[in-house]
């Protein structure tokens, strides 16, 4: 039964693939119904190699072929095949050949479809431990027919007793899988349209308004269809609601799911898509590692799926408790990137789901978005679902519950001690370790200014600065700064000045920026350590005890600075207050004792993203603000 599945997946989508068959697909969407059933007509007899004074008689004890994988030699299709092909795009009546209507009152707007849907395809976004496979298994039960493609499982029948398979490797047979899965979710839609009343298949854009004529495929279809169970409740595949279970945090893995529905026409074929984003309340705006400014995942939220991952232990195929697991997520959350406007095109809605909700109440959320939008005309009461989500729930519970004691019936609690014992002292080695590394990169930054600091009767804080030693290089030369100054050892851009004894509150106090702000800026700095940019010197300004450089950095770099600017040296002896009201002074054009010099073309420089140190109480609360 499954290789005869896999055959007619596959030569589903190696004759969805043909040009000819394409292009006939464009001329019924187009309005040209009647070009358009010819077209499909020639190019069905094409593929399988029909002329008009043939007849073809299926044989319902041929075996079916599966086609390895770049095979793209003819398969051989059955009757009920080619029905359902030609009922995805069947040709109209000549009274409405010349209208230019779309089949769905889908539109190409985010959010703006009300009408019954053939088919829904759900994408969830998350991290791990968010709640995206129980949210998925729920609604599985709750909407069935339906279908959970969840690429952690996939991964892990990919993978054998000692080997794994690669990503690549794992993404093709994901990819594969969504597509096999969204053309039985058609074939399934188009078998069921035939028991529909007209009323519904109107509404939900499955109606065909005029019988075609009787072709070699109708035959064909005819003789075969006799041979085959017409029975399709037999058919598990077979769905009307698709639920992708994947992270979808990068835009790489939203554009393989929204291959796969532009390649099969989803929203042509009356057919319409979700996507559920889940969001922490204490997420706020940052740059990622994109260069996009928006909404970043937050301590709060990265603790929380830390927390639930933690709680499932071994009941999971990838992911299970380990000391890198913070870490982990943290990384994955660094490098998420936004869904941006162009992505939502491609999808029906977007809804945003709160992670701190229970899966029942997630599941609940989403089934009154559906429920609003009308997708699902055979939708119970909330009363009549609301036990139903309760029940799939429990069962989720038990399953994952018998999960953990079968990864755990192995061995005895000993080894699960060591196991907790031998996590914490890596914990404790990795703290150690980043702590000493933290510590060398300070000692060697702060060596050059450690002198006139301590004259100052000041100690050294961390900061991140962008390191620019090409002004050291223009400073060695003479007459660019007065007799009487001393040019700067290590010329930066201060970015983010942090506390002495790591404590972020104060820190963000002493800035005047709010705690969840800050904590944004520096996780946005840790992610671009190292990373070389370009920045343009565009004045210069001297006054009587400093000289500074006012500088434009990218956008992608955050900077605590209203005035972002490089000290390029000092009086010898003069006591230097802020920089940084004396450059707003400058740049408001209320302070006239400075001499500015524009540059006339302003200077590229490369600079480097680091930690480094600063003198501490630079900037004090209620002097700046990020704009």
């Amino acid at each position: 039964m499954m290789d005869a599945r896999a055959s007619e997946l596959a030569a589903l989508s190696w004759l969805a693939c043909q040009p000819a068959v394409e292009a006939a697909l464009d001329l019924a969407e187009a309005g040209q119904e009647t070009e358009a059933a010819r077209a499909l007509s020639l190019a069905v007899k094409a593929a399988l190699g029909i002329d008009g004074s043939e007849t073809c008689n299926a044989d319902p004890g041929q075996k079916d072929v599966e086609l390895p994988a770049g095979d793209h030699r003819r398969p051989e299709l059955d009757g009920t095949q080619l029905s359902a092909l030609r009922q995805d795009d069947p040709p109209r009546s000549d009274q409405t050949s010349n209208s230019k209507r779309p089949r769905t009152g889908t539109a190409d707007v985010t959010g703006s479809t009300t009408r019954p849907s053939r088919c829904v395809c759900i994408a969830v976004v998350g991290m791990h431990g968010s709640g995206k496979s129980a949210l998925s298994r729920i609604l599985q039960e709750i909407l069935g027919p339906a279908c959970v493609i969840s690429y952690d499982e996939l991964g892990a029948s990919l993978s054998g007793p000692g080997h794994s398979a690669s990503q690549a490797a794992r993404r093709r047979a994901f990819t594969a899988e969504i597509g096999a899965v969204l053309a039985r979710s058609l074939i399934f839609t188009s078998s069921r349209s035939k028991d529909l009343p007209d009323s519904e298949k109107r509404a939900s854009g499955m109606e065909n308004e005029a019988s075609p004529e009787a072709s070699p495929e109708a035959e064909l279809e005819g003789e075969s269809a006799n041979n085959r169970p017409s029975d399709r409740s037999q058919d598990t595949a077979g769905s009307r609601v698709v639920i992708v279970d994947r992270c979808h945090t990068l835009k790489s893995q939203r554009a393989e799911l929204v291959q796969e529905i532009q390649r099969l026409k989803w929203r042509q074929r009356a057919c319409v898509s979700m996507l559920l984003e889940f969001a922490h309340q204490s997420d706020v705006y940052g740059y990622g590692a994109d260069g996009q400014l928006s909404k970043r995942f937050s301590e709060q939220h990265v603790a929380l799926c830390a927390e639930r991952v933690e709680s499932r232990g071994a009941a999971h195929h990838s992911l299970i408790p380990s000391p890198k697991l913070r870490g982990a997520l943290q990384q994955m959350a660094r490098a998420a990137e936004a869904t941006s406007t162009e992505e939502l095109r491609h999808f029906d809605t977007r809804l945003e789901i709160d992670v701190a909700k229970s899966p029942p109440e997630a599941a609940m959320f989403v089934i009154e978005a559906i429920r609003a939008k009308g997708w699902m005309e055979s939708l119970s009461p909330m009363e009549d679902l609301l036990p139903k989500v309760e029940v799939a729930w429990q069962a989720y519970q038990r399953a994952e519950e018998q999960w953990r004691k079968g990864s755990g019936s192995t061995g005895s609690t000993a080894p699960q001690r060591e196991w907790l014992s031998q996590c914490k002292r890596a914990v404790e080695a990795e703290k150690a370790a980043a702590k000493a590394q933290e510590g060398v990169k300070l000692a060697v930054a702060a060596e050059k200014l450690r002198q006139e600091q301590r004259a100052l009767g000041m100690q050294p804080v961390p900061c991140w600065i962008f390191d620019v030693p090409e002004v050291s290089q223009v400073l060695a030369q003479r007459g660019i700064l007065p007799a009487c100054f001393v040019p700067a050892d290590a010329p930066h851009v201060t970015l983010l000045q942090l506390t002495a004894d790591g404590d972020d509150s104060a820190a963000a106090l002493q800035l005047g920026l709010a705690p969840e702000q800050f904590a944004a800026m520096r996780e946005a700095l840790e992610a671009l350590e190292g990373e070389q940019f370009e920045m343009r010197m565009t004045k210069i300004i001297l006054e009587e005890s400093i000289a500074c450089a006012m500088v434009s950095l990218p956008p992608i770099l955050p900077c605590v600075c209203r005035v972002p600017h490089v000290v390029l040296g000092k009086r010898k002896g003069a006591s230097v207050g802020n920089p940084e009201m004396m450059l707003e002074a400058v740049k408001a054009g209320s302070n006239t004792s400075v001499t500015c010099i524009d540059l006339p073309t302003p200077r590229p420089m490369m600079g480097t993203v680091r930690l480094g140190t600063c003198s501490p109480g630079l900037y004090r609360s209620g002097e700046r603000s990020v704009p």
